[in-house]
């Protein structure tokens, strides 16, 4: 194994209190916005998530029901009444 390469020394120099900046304050339209994109994240994804997984659903279901793969015994198949079945 070959030793790594010597670095030289990092040069710090301390921050003057000249250099310092104070934080600005956001703007109304920057907390607006930011407010409005968290709302849209908490109120508008889990209602998409809850659209797809209901689909998601409602497509297992169709196919375990073209494909027969459980019993069309099983009372979660039956349709009631009978008038509403497409086929």
């Amino acid at each position: 194994m070959t030793d790594p390469l010597p670095l030289p020394p990092l040069k710090v120099e301390p921050l003057l209190e000249e250099d310092h900046e104070e934080p600005c304050e956001p703007s109304t339209l920057s907390r607006v916005s930011s407010f409005a994109t968290s709302c849209a994240i908490n109120l508008l994804l889990p209602f998409i998530n809850g659209l797809m997984l209901g689909f998601g659903e409602l497509l297992a279901h169709e196919i375990c029901w073209r494909k027969s793969i459980f019993p069309r015994s099983n009372h979660g198949y039956q349709i009631y009444p009978e008038s509403r079945k497409f086929l």
